[in-house]
């Protein structure tokens, strides 16, 4: 075989290789753009209403995001737009995405519009485990009707750190998300807690599972 009959056999397979690319490259492409919505389901706590879509391409892509949603749009009630509710794909089966709830949050202008001059604000942040051993990050606040002393805010903080500790010993983490929701737990702790002092507001601020 002549020099130039070798070298236009290896331009050829040169050639041939980079067409080769090209096409696996262009495939790849295709199905990367092969994607498909998937619908979110809110847990039964919310009668399994559809509280959103999500894109992906396969199921294992949609399992463990994250959704952040407004409390009054998933139980159409405007009054509790003041309020953020986190979920996580725990499956997905024929294009629906079931979620788990972990998460509570209170927006900062609530918090915010909450503290007003002549009265006294108390803050905290706690890790607590729950019966069925889950880890949560707990935030409460109370406001007093009144300005009160250094000595009396602290009464209240360590009242209000001990009630929380001992409920959520004895409740799984489910049914104490379940309660903050329908502020169960602050109105529980807003009865207790006044017989120090007399308090306008006990609220979770913000409560998630690690």
């Amino acid at each position: 075989m002549s020099k130039k009959a070798k070298k236009a056999k290896k331009e050829a397979k040169k050639q041939a290789k980079k067409e080769k690319r090209v096409v696996k490259k262009k495939d790849s492409i295709v199905k990367k753009k092969k994607k498909k919505w998937y619908s979110l389901i809110a847990p039964k706590e919310f009668s399994n209403i559809e509280i959103g879509e999500t894109l992906a391409s396969e199921d294992k892509e949609v399992l463990g995001r994250k959704i952040c949603i407004s409390l009054g749009v998933v139980t159409r009630q405007l009054r509790k737009n003041n309020v953020k509710v986190s979920f996580i794909v725990n499956n997905v089966k024929e294009g629906k995405a079931t979620t788990e709830l972990i998460g509570y949050n209170l927006v900062p202008t609530y918090v915010k519009r909450s503290v007003r001059k002549g009265k006294s604000k108390i803050d905290d942040s706690l890790i607590l485990k729950t019966k069925d051993d889950v880890e949560v990050v707990v935030k409460p606040f109370a406001v007093t009707r009144n300005k009160v002393t250094k000595s009396v805010l602290n009464q209240i903080r360590m009242d209000m750190r001990k009630e929380l500790k001992e409920l959520f010993a004895k409740e799984k983490f489910d049914d104490i998300i379940s309660k903050v929701i329908k502020t169960d737990i602050q109105r529980g702790l807003k009865n207790k807690l006044k017989k120090i002092y007399p308090l306008s507001i006990v609220e979770i601020r913000f409560l998630k599972r690690k």
